[in-house]
């Protein structure tokens, strides 16, 4: 069964420890922002799998600093574990790829940089499958599937579990 998007069950919003979250500043650290308030992830069940935009800095970078970069927040769940992503997106043309079809649009690969990766110690050994995975939901999560020029999305890793891995994209 493929990523598909669909509401988050009410039990799991109410059952869920946000204290399983990490982010720069450790456990429970992500934005104050309510959790979940988009109310929507990209699950795969056959996976065991859910994408979750847990937040991001909009509100920070619109009413205090709009020079700060733009910040999100993910979590995979991922075989009832919960990894947590920090994250910049952007995009970047493919070199001489042309244009897509019926649209004005060159084709453009979306992109997550300056990726800061928190994981169970057991779980680095599958980072790939994660990473496979969380590539494949957010590209769902984002409905690029109706976009012809997007093809496709790469993560570029800059730390894993607080350690500097440098730039490397998956």
């Amino acid at each position: 069964m493929p990523f598909i998007n669909e509401p988050v069950p009410r039990e799991f919003i109410d059952s869920f420890d946000s204290k399983r979250l990490r982010g720069e500043f450790g456990l429970g650290s992500m934005p104050s922002n309510p959790m979940f308030r988009w109310s929507i992830w990209t699950i795969d069940k056959e996976q065991d799998a859910a994408l979750i935009l847990v937040d991001n800095n909009s509100v920070t970078r619109r009413e205090v600093d709009d020079t700060l970069p733009r910040r999100d927040w993910y979590a995979l769940l991922w075989k009832g574990r919960v990894i947590s992503f920090e994250t910049t997106t952007g995009a970047y043309d493919i070199e001489g790829a042309g244009i897509a079809p019926g649209t004005e649009r060159t084709y453009e690969i979306k992109y997550w940089r300056d990726t800061d990766i928190w994981i169970d110690d057991d779980l680095i050994e599958q980072l790939p499958d994660v990473l496979a995975a969380t590539r494949e939901a957010y590209f769902v999560l984002r409905g690029w599937s109706e976009q012809p020029w997007v093809r496709g999305v790469e993560i570029r890793v800059r730390s894993v579990n607080d350690v500097a891995v440098g730039e490397v994209a998956s």
